[in-house]
């Protein structure tokens, strides 16, 4: 969604603000691109892509996973990961307890990029955790870029002194905070597959007995699994998926709810209405009509509505 000044406000999908900068001013080795702050859905997923500009995420509440170059992260609170430019890389919430987070984007000259991310934790993996004092840093940096507000020259070079303020704490981290590294996990195989059906299937008449089969397994088998791994069963994810699909089609197309229903998989609005209702509070006509109000308002960027924003968290969905 984008909206005039470059700034975005998605109060209901994700809890989300953001903001895209125009770039027309800067000629630099180091150039801030955007930035945003997420409270996310439960499973919210993001890829597999790979961007043009670096990311780096500062997690400061929740956890989720992260997969890049064939290797598994969970991340958690206190957790920072970083997303090189032309990378394969997706990411996931957690069903039970979402993650929040706030993001920057950049563009850099690959000398520069090599001195910063040298001698910090970044030199030998994707990820690591840090001590309340860098979260909190870095977090600042973020939501000062977001709250500048303007296209001129001084707004952008108030951006990109964000940017290097938050990049000055990532390269010297090792010299001057607390890191510890995140380790990386595996991933059950018949519990990946299981979910990686669910994804590509989800707007099917599917069943647990025919995605246990798909996995060449016992059902039971599959959802103690499954649990294991996901924290919550097949059929609950099946729900949540189905849902953040609705989600996503409430928001940018103009399908009608009824089309919607089915169009995610569920065969009953009934069903659907009170699914929905379950997760966000809300009715899906309530969700859309809501979406509407907001879409073409300009974001108040005061950092208490911030905070107020990404702790009005959503309800956590059950294991069942």
């Amino acid at each position: 969604m984008a909206l005039s000044n470059r700034k975005g406000y998605n109060q209901i999908m994700e809890h989300t603000i953001y903001d895209i900068s125009s770039n027309q001013w800067l000629k630099s080795p180091l150039i801030y691109e955007y930035s945003g702050i997420s409270q996310t859905l439960p499973l919210h997923t993001v890829g597999p892509l790979k961007k043009k500009t670096h990311q780096i995420h500062v997690v400061f509440d929740g956890e989720g996973t992260l997969s890049i170059n064939n290797k598994l992260y969970k991340i958690k609170k206190g957790g920072v990961f970083f997303l090189p430019a032309d990378s394969y890389f997706s990411y996931q919430s957690d069903s039970l307890a979402p993650w929040s987070y706030v993001w920057i984007g950049f563009s850099c000259d690959e000398t520069v990029l090599y001195e910063i991310m040298a001698n910090s934790p970044f030199a030998t993996t994707f990820s690591f955790n840090a001590d309340k004092q860098v979260i909190e840093s870095l977090y600042h940096h973020v939501v000062s870029a977001i709250m500048v507000e303007g296209d001129s020259f001084s707004d952008a070079l108030k951006r990109n002194a964000c940017l290097y303020e938050f990049m000055a704490i990532i390269a010297a981290i090792n010299d001057t905070y607390v890191s510890f590294p995140v380790a990386e996990t595996t991933i059950n195989p018949i519990a990946k597959s299981a979910m990686s059906y669910l994804f590509q299937n989800y707007f099917e008449d599917i069943s647990i007995p025919e995605v246990a089969s798909y996995c060449h397994i016992d059902q039971s088998y599959l959802i103690r699994l499954f649990k294991k791994q996901y924290n919550l069963t097949p059929k609950r994810a099946l729900i949540l998926i189905r849902l953040n699909q609705a989600v996503q089609l409430l928001l940018y197309s103009s399908l009608s709810i009824t089309d919607i229903v089915y169009e995610v998989g569920f065969h009953s609005q009934v069903v659907f209405d009170r699914a929905f209702k379950k997760n966000f509070n809300v009715s899906p006509t309530e969700f859309r009509q809501t979406f509407l109000t907001y879409e073409n308002n300009i974001i108040d960027h005061r950092e208490d509505e911030l905070l107020k924003l990404v702790k009005s968290k959503p309800a956590r969905p059950s294991a069942t």
